[in-house]
């Protein structure tokens, strides 16, 4: 049995489906550390690309340190996925200029809000 394809129809009106692949310890250019959750998307009619969305370990720690605790392993995946979503949504050509996205620290707070997570 293969990986569970999903389908999400974006705010653009762009449909997809995606794959998640795998997940990977990272270094975003050279001195951000963090996690990498990868995932095969499919458009309309287009060919299949990967798209990677980084979450940033000192995001996770400024997010603990302010909630008193870590997020699981389970709700950083949730989090790696709203901020697929959120490109589906905001990104009108995803296989061109959505293939590489980032939590940090600015952003994680909403993303988790979103979630119901705090």
């Amino acid at each position: 049995m293969g990986p569970r394809v999903k389908t999400y129809s974006g705010q653009t009106g762009h449909v997809y489906e995606y794959v998640f692949v795998r997940r990977e310890k990272k270094r975003r250019r050279w001195w951000k550390r963090g996690t990498a959750y990868l995932f095969e998307i499919r458009g309309q009619r287009r060919a299949a690309f990967m798209v990677a969305v980084f979450v940033a370990d000192d995001a996770l720690e400024t997010w603990a340190g302010g909630h008193r605790r870590d997020l699981s392993s389970t709700e950083q995946y949730a989090l790696a996925k709203t901020r697929l979503f959120r490109a589906f949504d905001e990104v009108e050509r995803m296989e061109r200029d959505g293939r590489d996205l980032v939590v940090d620290r600015s952003g994680i707070e909403g993303l988790l809000a979103a979630l119901d997570i705090s």
